[in-house]
Formats: structure tokens, C-alpha cells, sequence
């Protein structure tokens, strides 16, 4: 038998009967197909050709052509969809990085004006001065990894720098000549791993800083000695920093807690965990600012924002951002309440009645849920807090009762 023949050949049809050929030549192969094994074998030869008929592409499948059709249509709404130009209503651009920007800290000037600090995945860091038209610019590294977090002393003289190989870097503002001209690096510090975060004290040089490890770090900046280690989180400490006092260290997790520390001694004081707490990992934290301030604000993986009291050791109030389909709309804040605080206790049916078992099945997967973001409006007149979600939607919350007072989307 040959193979690899080019498209389809006619026997010995006559002029004007191709197609009978083809047909005659399919008849026959299925004929050979069929015969037994023991029965002789039909050659074809080259000299039996007679003509060669090239049939081309196969033709498109009619789903093909509608696929074709509609993204031609898409293509096309797109193109004739205007673009709205945006108007620019920054009062100053800072430019420099290479690459993507993710850290930002801002603190204002003895001298007046403003300092500006920025991390990026160029592995660098840069500090900025801004007073009256001028603007100074300082690049600070490099760094061995991407510098993910940047954060000026409460004195504003140095700036702490930290990136993914856990490094911390100081830098000297200029706002003290007791450490150097502006830029100026003051010391390197080596300790965790990954530095997720970096807070100063209210009223010292200490920095602090937490980890991927799960540990947190404590050292006098004018030394570099190591002051403390904190150890106690099962994963990364996502968030922390220093109560509004000093007086105690506050950091939330991947573990889901909330945990109170005492300076000195590095003990943890307290745990807010388990029940009536987040059911998932705690993925953003602010401590409240200003005298006598005692709370603190968490977002998790599980769509909530708690409140919770330093001192009197209390979850104060529940925050429901976002919401899994089978739990009750936002204006039902009561039943709200109940099913995330026994989600994991319901039995989760499909649409076909199919018990999926608990807590699994139609809820939205966490990624779908979580608070990314949060912070109280400090200066407002008003006990608002805010939070922003993977949901694109920033919500507006009243602490005395619990309700949206704003959403934004």
C-alpha cells in the first residue's frame, strides 16, 4: 500500500467523472479494508494516476465562523467606544524608579515642606524633598531585593527602608545633623526574613519591623542594637506597630490572630482569636493615633473588619465588607452576624440539593472576599472607619452602629 499521496486520486474514471472516481476510490479502500488477511492484497501504482485534485483547508466549523464574527464585532465596539482623557490633578509627580512602586511614606518637614520616601521593585528606595518649588531627590540603595517597605521616624531625622531579603536600611533625612546630610546611609540592620512592615515609636528612635517568619523585631536605631524578638505567629505578620503610648506592640497575621506584646519583656499579653474573631488570615491592620487611643482595626481574608480594644481586651464591633452568596444581603446586619460567625458550623447545599458539606461548595472562595485595606478617619469630627476590597469597593462605616454611611465603587 503507498500513503502520503496528495489529496484525493481518481482511478481510470473518464473525462467529466472526477467526482465518480473519488467515489469509486473510497468504495474500493473500504473494500481492502474489510477483506480477511489471508486474502491477496490490491496495489495502487504511480502509473495509475491519472489526476491530482488538491481539496484545500478543510472548511471552518459554523462555531468557528461566530467565534470570528463576534470578536469582529467586539474589536470593533471597542474601536468606535471613545476614550475619556483623564485630567492629571497631581500637584507634583515623583519619578525616578525603574520599576514598580510599592512603598510610599510621607512626613512633613522641620524645615518646612515635605518628605517623601518611595520603594520599588527596581531594589531601590528614594527620598525626596519637597520645600516651595524645589524638589531634592535622593536614591538610596541598592538593596538586594524589591524594597517593599519605607517609613520615617516620629522626629522625621531618619527614614527606615526595607526589602525582601529582610535587610532594613536607615537613612538620614537631613533633619538632624547628628546623623549625616540628607540621603546619608546611618547603619544597616540584619534580621528576619522577608520584611513585611516597619513602624517607629511615638517618642523613641526604636524600629520595629515583622516578618514573614512570623517574628517581629525590635531595635534602638542610634546603636543598631537588637532590643527584642517577638515570636509566636504561626506565618507572616501581615500588619503591626506600636500602640498610640508606646506601651504596647500590636501585630495581626496569616494566622488569623491579633496579638498584644509587652515591650520590655517581649511577652504576648493577649490573643484575640477563635470565635467572634476573623475565620480567616488577618491581611491588614491600623492602630489608632492620637491621645488615649486604645483600638485597633483588621481586615481578613474572611470579607470582615473588626474593631478591637488594646485595654479592655474586647472585639468591639463587626464589619461585614464583603458578603459569599449564600449569606444574607448587607442591610440584614444581624443575620449577617450569625452566619460569619457560624459559618463553618452550616451545611452548604447546591442548586441541585447535593449536600456539598460544611462551609465549602457555593461560598465565594476567600480570595473573592478579602479587605485589603483599612484605616480610621483621623481629623474628621466623625468615629468613621474605612475599608477597600479585592471587590473594588471602598466602604464607609459608622463605629456606633455598625452601617455604610458611604460606598464607593
Amino acid at each position: 500500500r503507498r500513503s502520503g499521496l496528495k489529496g484525493l486520486h481518481a482511478g481510470t474514471a473518464a473525462p467529466g467523472s472526477q467526482l465518480r472516481g473519488v467515489s469509486l476510490m473510497s468504495d474500493f479502500h473500504a473494500e481492502e479494508a474489510e477483506a480477511p488477511p489471508d486474502q491477496d492484497a490490491v496495489f495502487l501504482h504511480a502509473d495509475d494516476v491519472v489526476g491530482e485534485i488538491d481539496v484545500g483547508e478543510a472548511p471552518p466549523d459554523e462555531s468557528d465562523d461566530e467565534d470570528v464574527a463576534e470578536a469582529d464585532d467586539n474589536g470593533a465596539a471597542e474601536q468606535e467606544r471613545p476614550v475619556e482623557a483623564l485630567e492629571d490633578h497631581a500637584r507634583l509627580v515623583l519619578s525616578g524608579h525603574s520599576d514598580s512602586v510599592y512603598a510610599v511614606a510621607v512626613a512633613r518637614s522641620l524645615h518646612g515642606g515635605c518628605l517623601f520616601a518611595t520603594g520599588g521593585g527596581d531594589d531601590t528606595a528614594s527620598l525626596w524633598r519637597w520645600q516651595g518649588a524645589a524638589l531634592e531627590q535622593q536614591v538610596l540603595g541598592p538593596h538586594a531585593e524589591t524594597v517593599a517597605s519605607v517609613r520615617f521616624s516620629n522626629d522625621a531625622s531618619m527614614l527606615a527602608t526595607g526589602d525582601l531579603s529582610g535587610v532594613l536600611k536607615l537613612w538620614s533625612t537631613g533633619e538632624n545633623e547628628k546623623f549625616g546630610d540628607f540621603g546619608a546611609e546611618v547603619r544597616s540592620l540584619d534580621g528576619p526574613a522577608d520584611v513585611e512592615w516597619i513602624d517607629w515609636h511615638p517618642r523613641g528612635r526604636i524600629v520595629l519591623a515583622g516578618a514573614s517568619d512570623g517574628t517581629i523585631w525590635m531595635w534602638l536605631a542610634d546603636n543598631g542594637n537588637c532590643m527584642q524578638v517577638f515570636a509566636g505567629h504561626e506565618g507572616g505578620v501581615s500588619g503591626g506597630g506600636f500602640s498610640a503610648d508606646g506601651n504596647t506592640i500590636v501585630s495581626g497575621g496569616f494566622d488569623g490572630t491579633l496579638r498584644l506584646w509587652a515591650p520590655r519583656t517581649g511577652r504576648c499579653k493577649h490573643t484575640f482569636t477563635g470565635h467572634g474573631f476573623h475565620e480567616g488570615p488577618v491581611t491588614c491592620l491600623r492602630i489608632e493615633k492620637g491621645d488615649d487611643a486604645q483600638r485597633v482595626l483588621t481586615g481578613s481574608m474572611d470579607g470582615t473588619l473588626r474593631l478591637s480594644h488594646i485595654g479592655s481586651k474586647r472585639v468591639l464591633q463587626t464589619f461585614v465588607h464583603s458578603v459569599p452568596e449564600v449569606r444574607a444581603a448587607p442591610n440584614q446586619p444581624a443575620e449577617i452576624e450569625r452566619r460569619v460567625e457560624d459559618e463553618m458550623d452550616v451545611d452548604v447545599e447546591d442548586a441541585d440539593g447535593d449536600d456539598e458539606g460544611e462551609g465549602e461548595a457555593t461560598l465565594q472562595e476567600e480570595s473573592t472576599l478579602s479587605v485589603e485595606s483599612c484605616e480610621f478617619l483621623a481629623g474628621s469630627g466623625l468615629d468613621w472607619v474605612v475599608s477597600g476590597g479585592v471587590d473594588g469597593v471602598a466602604r464607609v462605616w459608622d463605629v456606633a452602629t455598625g452601617a455604610v454611611r458611604a460606598q464607593l465603587d
